[in-house]
């Protein structure tokens, strides 16, 4: 993540068939053409047939040859940074060594002539490409071994240069120099670079990759010996200098070491040493790979020493200990501030060292800081940090001390963000100031605690001590996803962190540009836990230019906006998902769908708000016609026999609609996409999870219809409905079809199936924006010694019926007209495990109550004649509850109650009616909340409570089985009602 021109290479390989030959392409940035297309241009060069090459290969050339970063500051000035071009030929070996030779001869003027036009007046630098394994990241110090008549000189020249000369901490920790002797034994293992002028030494490493040198310099060797024999050393990156001394002097050498110290990659360093010295007769060539090119970095040296001071950051970090030790047992608490003793420095140093970088075109700003650097931490800080970790392990490896840690600890989600300089480093941006169109930046995001350079914002503030795992005890895998928004994501958008138990996690980092022409921009990112979103967070940055002074107010910030748990101490109990769907508002009035699984991270554009709200109304109108005819009930649930074709009729408009949203939201353009959504499609039983980043962004998801489906022509008889078995297909020989163009069930069978629908066939379960969920995931809530709290406004025969069962099954707390529901629920007491309120939701105007939609907690006609006015606080709105919440903060402890809002008889109910009530419910702390998206009658509702609460209190069944059992009865029943309650929040939520 420090090399930001890393992916700035080319591989070019003539391949050689019967007839023709033909270039095979491949980049940095994931482009590649295998063998060329339909369409292709044909170039004639001498020895060689007519050569073909795709266009394609035009067009990604120019892509990156134009790619960023261009250019380099250095000591001299701007530089072009040359792209890496990788040649490589598909021969037998004999063949092949003699087509090299012919190479020799005409420099890689073939690939010029072949790409001559886009070449032209372009920065590029020519590589011979080689197999090399792959080696370890680079460490300091430089290990220098030299051998051959010119050795001792080349030594002398090396050790006059006065930054090296003058500074013991750089000759030990920056730059060694090895003696030719003490190269040659078989045990020494670390050397970084061979100097020689032997080519025909058979070196001790010459057959194992662990002891060979990552780079080789041949002094003295031609292009026409090394075709033959470089494949001698067939682990090390080659370079043939050419150059003999001039005046005992080694210029290019020098000034090609200078270059790989100052933090070039292999290539850029040959090219930058041959424009500061006077190019030799034989230019230099460079064997080499695309992963051996960066092999040999600075940076990378800087990057570990880094990451091992970040490893007593992310462990032994005291953080506040005093406040902490208040939240420990006595006892524990004594023990840990003893094995924290004369720690107060330590989080300096390690918060000084976040920051520490390097300008690497200078020694003075480079490698000897880095040195000194590391002999402070080797000599001063190292042994100090492994007593702390020695006594700390000890000290948690106790169970019961480690238990009472894990519970007290608080980490958070941490960001901060990079830009990267002309001189390509990455250094922390100033929060204050607006980022800049064009720019490039890092994100990075971890667990611990909040840095100072943190660009969170809001309810996140752990400052608690980062402590080791016991020996015996892992942590977790995370992915970090990103979803860029209004940036552009130029690396992968999924990384995995690990978090320990106790602790900082490791860093996940993503690359960033920001398009021209933007105000403010945006990205969200989520933690996620096998698919699970545990946090989601957004980012928003105000855009501007260099000029731009700084701002009262962070221009960039991140904040929480969905959390499922604002702790992680429990991730052992959070169940998996299969997929992630996240619906999005943008700043342009457009939406955005997030899509994630196992194998596929996706963001499709373009959503517009037609779209959303005609889903919406759509979805409303469907469930109100299905559901009543001029005012009367279609699908009574008590009826001898049900109207098998109205439901069918039913079916087939459902089937109609919800593929036409599933074409709208899921057009896959890609493989991996179109095999996740074939996985969806060819299982049952899967879990989703649909996080909703604007609360009025709903979408009837249960409607999505993904079976195969090509309505009939106009004028023609619809196809049958599939209830789940197969049908005689003699029956309707017109809809025979081919095979798999029907369902499941009927392959060879046109036909409307009811488990196409997602509702039918998974389960979903939605999250609503809100940063304020207080406490771990709830992943159960405990039934016993605790009521069922229940209100209901109306009195009919379905209801009455349902309360006398529910008084016969359950513990069950009915709300009357004295009862204040708010103290009921606030009081850890007299909190029930379930709440559940049946009744109307009025949304009309009437003098003396609520001015918003309520529902009454209780029979109206029960409150007494003397009575008076009905107070507010006898109704449930959502300015009461939060308004409670504000007074009284959410729900602190368990039970955290499953919430059923189930309204009936309101002719303006809409998918978003609820939404407010819906929303305080979460935020007051509700494990989850059920609620209606249209009018419904007593009767279903009465069916639907008593279903679910039988499932969940009777049989253990979790939240999503027991609504998905529900959904599925409904439509063996004959009953298209079965989309109409939706789940929000955790949906393998149980009832022990």
């Amino acid at each position: 993540m420090n090399k930001p021109e890393k992916n700035k290479w080319v591989q070019l390989c003539f391949v050689f068939r019967k007839k023709y030959v033909f270039v095979r392409y491949e980049d940095g940035m994931g482009n590649k053409v295998k063998t060329p297309g339909k369409e292709y241009r044909s170039v004639n060069l001498p020895l060689l047939a007519s050569v073909r090459i795709d266009l394609r290969i035009d067009a990604y050339l120019t892509q990156m040859l134009d790619a960023n970063p261009r250019q380099r500051m250095t000591q001299y000035g701007m530089k072009d940074i040359p792209l890496a071009i990788f040649l490589d030929l598909e021969l037998e070996a004999p063949l092949k060594s003699l087509v090299t030779r012919l190479w020799s001869i005409y420099n890689f003027s073939y690939w010029t002539d072949l790409f001559q036009e886009t070449l032209k007046e372009r920065s590029y630098q020519f590589i011979h490409d080689r197999k090399i394994p792959k080696r370890p990241t680079f460490e300091l110090p430089f290990r220098i071994a030299l051998a051959g008549t010119d050795a001792k000189n080349i030594r002398s020249q090396i050790e006059k240069w006065n930054w090296l000369r003058n500074d013991p901490n750089t000759r030990e920790y920056g730059l060694q120099i090895i003696d030719n002797s003490y190269f040659k034994d078989p045990e020494y293992q670390n050397v970084d670079i061979l100097i020689t002028d032997y080519t025909s030494d058979d070196f001790y490493f010459r057959d194992d990759a662990a002891k060979a040198p990552r780079l080789i310099i041949f002094l003295g060797a031609y292009f026409s010996e090394m075709a033959v024999w470089h494949q001698r050393y067939p682990n090390s990156s080659v370079l043939l200098a050419h150059e003999w001394p001039h005046h005992g002097e080694h210029y290019f050498l020098k000034e090609f070491l200078y270059s790989i110290i100052h933090d070039y990659p292999l290539h850029e360093a040959v090219e930058f040493a041959i424009k500061r010295t006077e190019e030799p007769h034989f230019s230099p060539i460079l064997f080499t790979s695309v992963e051996a090119n960066q092999a040999l970095r600075i940076v990378d040296g800087l990057d570990n020493f880094k990451k091992t001071v970040d490893q007593y950051a992310r462990t032994i970090n005291p953080g506040n200990l005093e406040q902490f030790i208040q939240k420990l047992l006595p006892a524990a608490g004594a023990k840990l501030g003893t094995a924290f003793t004369g720690s107060s420095q330590i989080g300096q140093y390690f918060s000084q060292m976040k920051g520490f970088g390097g300008d690497f075109g200078r020694e003075s700003s480079g490698l000897v800081p880095l040195s000194n650097e590391i002999q402070y931490f080797r000599i001063s800080q190292q042994p100090q940090l492994d007593r702390y970790m020695s006594e700390l392990k000890a000290l948690i490896n106790t169970p019961d001390l480690f238990d009472n840690l894990r519970q007290a600890q608080e980490r958070v989600v941490n960001a901060t963000m990079d830009h990267l300089t002309d001189t390509l480093r990455y250094i922390p941006i100033n929060r204050y100031q607006p980022l800049f169109s064009g720019g490039r930046y890092r994100l990075n995001i971890g667990i611990g605690q909040l840095s100072p350079e943190s660009l969170m914002t809001g309810k996140v503030d752990s400052i608690d001590p980062l402590l080791p795992d016991p020996d015996d005890k892992d942590g977790h895998e995370l992915e970090v996803v990103l979803f860029s928004k209004d940036f552009i994501l130029t690396s992968k958008p999924r990384k995995m962190i690990k978090l320990p138990l106790l602790g900082g996690s490791t860093t996940a980092q993503f690359l960033l540009e920001i398009p021209e022409e933007l105000e403010t921009a945006q990205l969200r990112f989520g933690i996620f836990r096998k698919n699970y979103l545990l946090q989601a967070f957004l980012l928003e940055a105000a855009v501007g230019t260099y000029n731009n002074n700084n701002w009262q107010q962070p221009a960039t910030t991140v904040r929480m906006d969905i959390a499922t748990s604002a702790k992680y101490t429990n991730l052992d109990e959070v169940g998996e998902r299969d997929l992630y769907i996240g619906l999005n508002a943008g700043n342009d009035g457009t939406h955005s769908l997030f899509v994630k699984d196992d194998t596929v991270v996706r963001e499709v554009h373009g959503l517009n708000e037609g779209v959303l709200k005609d889903a919406q109304q759509t979805f409303s109108e469907l469930l109100k016609v299905a559901y009543f005819d001029g005012g009367y009930l279609r699908f009574p649930l008590d009826v001898a026999e049900p109207n098998r074709e109205a439901f069918y009729d039913q079916v087939r408009k459902f089937a109609k609609t919800g593929h036409t949203y599933y074409e709208r939201l899921f057009t896959a353009n890609d493989k991996e996409f179109k095999d996740t959504l074939k996985k969806v499609r060819e299982s049952s039983n899967l879990s989703f999870q649909i996080a909703r980043h604007e609360v009025n962004y709903s979408f009837p998801w249960p409607l999505i219809y993904d079976y195969y489906l090509v309505p009939p022509a106009a004028g023609n008889p619809e196809y049958p409905v599939c209830m789940g078995v197969p049908i005689d297909p003699n029956l309707y020989p017109v809809f025979q079809c081919a095979d798999g163009e029907g369902c499941p069930h009927n392959p060879n069978l046109f036909t409307y199936c009811i488990e196409g629908f997602w509702g039918f066939r998974h389960r979903i379960e939605q999250l609503l924006t809100t940063a304020d969920k207080a406490k771990d995931t709830v992943q159960s809530v405990a039934g016993s010694g605790k009521n069922v709290l229940y209100a209901n406004n109306f009195s009919d025969p379905h209801s009455e019926s349902l309360l006398a069962q529910l008084r016969a099954d359950l513990p069950l707390q009915e709300v009357t007209h004295a009862c204040n529901l708010m103290e009921l629920l606030w009081s850890e007491a007299s909190r029930p495990s379930s709440l559940v309120v049946f009744g109307h939701l009025e949304t009309g105007t009437i003098a003396g109550e609520p001015d918003e939609p309520r529902i009454l907690t209780f029979l109206r006609d029960t409150w007494p004649p003397d009575g008076g006015n009905l107070p507010l606080n006898k109704w449930l709105y959502h300015r009461l509850l939060i308004n409670k919440i504000m007074q009284d903060d959410s729900w602190g402890s368990a039970p955290l109650p499953l919430v059923f809002l189930i309204s009936c008889y309101n002719a303006t109910m809409t998918v978003n009616s609820l939404n407010s009530l819906i929303e305080d419910f979460y935020t007051a702390g509700a494990s989850a909340i059920v609620g209606t998206e249209c009018d419904i009658t007593p009767d279903l509702g009465a069916v639907f409570i008593r279903e679910v609460l039988q499932s969940l209190y009777r049989d253990g069944k979790d939240l999503g089985e027991a609504i998905q059992n529900f959904n599925q009865n409904c439509f063996r029943s004959y009953n298209p009602l079965a989309f109409v309650f939706t789940c929000f929040g955790n949906s393998n939520l149980k009832i022990n």
